[in-house]
């Protein structure tokens, strides 16, 4: 999740064009928009990034809930890889 409500996100969120329907980014676990972050994680990482690099873009998407199983982190592990290298590869051209 992420607190979309905080400044710092201001003008740092990305969306592709299928997800502009959701201005704080995609809830996968719900098939919604609500980002709420629960625990504060999302927040805090996506925070620390833009600390140590402020011209980033965030990309919000929940994926895991708190209640994940090992082998759905080890799936949504692989699976951010994968994506990772895959939209690397797209802005690159």
């Amino acid at each position: 999740g992420l607190d979309c409500a905080n400044p710092i996100f201001k003008e740092r969120i990305w969306l592709p064009p299928e997800l502009r329907a959701y201005p704080c980014g995609f809830n996968f676990l719900e098939d919604s928009g609500d980002m709420r972050d629960i625990d504060n994680h999302g927040t805090a990482v996506a925070s620390l990034i833009i600390s140590f690099h402020p011209q980033v873009k965030i990309f919000p998407l929940k994926t895991l809930s708190l209640y994940a199983k090992e082998e759905d982190i080890i799936i949504f592990l692989l699976s951010t890889a994968l994506f990772a290298l895959a939209l690397n590869f797209t802005l690159d051209l």
